[in-house]
């Protein structure tokens, strides 16, 4: 066959044109009664959005159900010794399959936006159409995945979806890392249900989602173990967060967001962090986060001990209040200010501050202002005094 139209055979959208080199014995012509052995190779297969090429294959398709074992030798997938069973029905898709992907390219199969190459033994036993309907599990044992050029291992991972009393559950699990979540949720719509929600608080930076979503009310607790390396496909500068927990719970409508998240250690750009808590509290029109930090490590002789922030943020204004401990050239710092998120940086608004430096107290005066921008750096009347000593700070235009 050449450009067989799978779809309009089978009565599916699932699968789209198939050209195809093989044996065929069987009966049947229309998805209600066909009935077909097959023994040969798919050269190419429209499949979810994706065309495949290369499948060597051995096996039963009765109406929409396929029994076999496989082989694909696909540019972006590469699966060795597969079988499995596949049904193609609309209201019932399954799939049950077990085999060793040497090269799974998640990107160029239009399954991740971001780049991830992935190898490893899988087990997949789950249906549903997609991964919203996703029920039942997935097994991936001595895997590799490549992130951006960043390779990762990971051993026993599994991830299973459950519906019991009309709410979903979604856990997953591995050597390192171990999570649920619960409740009403779209995972295809999870990133706008956070957006929408941070919208109210930030919203030069976070933009309102154009589209209409469903309800989401859902629960989620995360720990990890040894988790460094993950962590730095979000940023390579960013390490740590091993034997963290993340827990917290998100409701729109309602506009209810609460996150608690306790973290042993973790630095960013060389700055560590020690035993770091933070509570944020959400609701329709104010976020509100308490920080607790034992200790902050800016360099070798600078520390920061017994920190605490503060924040209150509603429509691009937040209040900040920032409490700590220093070392014995910096000592009982307090920092009181509010910050106007702008689309392209910050403004900061100083109140009445202080702090100790050299057994001398210095005080930050009221209304001093400091913007700092992608365009420019823009600071007003930011006054240190102590005694009958200032020091004033400002910025003036260029004269040329």
């Amino acid at each position: 066959t050449t450009s067989f139209n799978l779809s309009s055979f089978l009565n599916t959208k699932t699968l789209g044109n198939i050209n195809v080199n093989g044996k065929i014995k069987g009966k049947g012509f229309t998805a209600k009664d066909v009935l077909l052995n097959f023994d040969g190779t798919i050269n190419q297969v429209q499949l979810l959005n994706y065309s495949y090429q290369n499948l060597i294959v051995k096996g039963t398709l009765d109406k929409k159900l396929f029994k076999g074992n496989f082989s694909i030798n696909d540019p972006n997938l590469i699966v060795e010794d597969a079988v499995g069973i596949i049904d193609f029905n609309e209201n019932n898709s399954k799939l049950n399959l077990d085999g060793f992907i040497r090269k799974a390219d998640l990107k160029k199969l239009n399954i991740t936006n971001d780049e991830f190459i992935v190898k490893g033994k899988l087990n997949l036993n789950f249906k549903g159409k997609n991964i919203d309907t996703f029920l039942g599990g997935a097994a991936i044992d001595d895997a590799l995945i490549i992130h951006n050029g960043q390779k990762l291992s990971l051993n026993n991972f599994t991830i299973s979806s459950t519906v019991q009393d009309g709410l979903k559950a979604l856990s997953f699990s591995s050597n390192d890392v171990e999570g649920s979540i619960k409740g009403e949720f779209t995972i295809e719509q999870l990133p706008d249900a956070f957006t929408l929600l941070l919208n109210k608080y930030y919203p030069s930076y976070f933009k309102k989602p154009l589209r209409k979503l469903d309800n989401q009310n859902f629960s989620f607790d995360i720990k990890t173990k040894e988790v460094d390396e993950y962590v730095q496909i979000i940023d390579r500068r960013l390490k740590g967060f091993n034997n963290t927990t993340f827990v917290g719970n998100l409701k729109i409508p309602g506009n209810e967001l609460n996150f608690t998240a306790d973290i042993p250690e973790f630095s960013y750009d060389g700055k560590i962090f020690v035993n770091t808590h933070l509570q944020s509290v959400g609701t329709g029109d104010t976020l509100a986060t308490i920080i607790t930090v034992d200790d902050i490590s800016l360099n070798d002789s600078l520390h920061l001990p017994q920190s605490k922030l503060i924040l209150l943020s509603a429509k691009d204004m937040t209040t900040l209040n920032l409490t700590t401990s220093a070392s014995k050239t910096l000592s009982d710092a307090q920092l009181n200010a509010s910050i106007e998120t702008l689309s392209d940086g910050v403004k900061i608004h100083f109140f009445p501050s202080s702090f100790i430096l050299n057994d001398k107290k210095w005080n930050l005066e009221d209304d001093g202002e400091l913007t700092i921008s992608k365009s420019t750096i823009d600071a007003n009347q930011i006054k240190f005094s102590q005694g009958n000593q200032s020091i004033i700070i400002g910025t003036k235009e260029n004269d040329v």
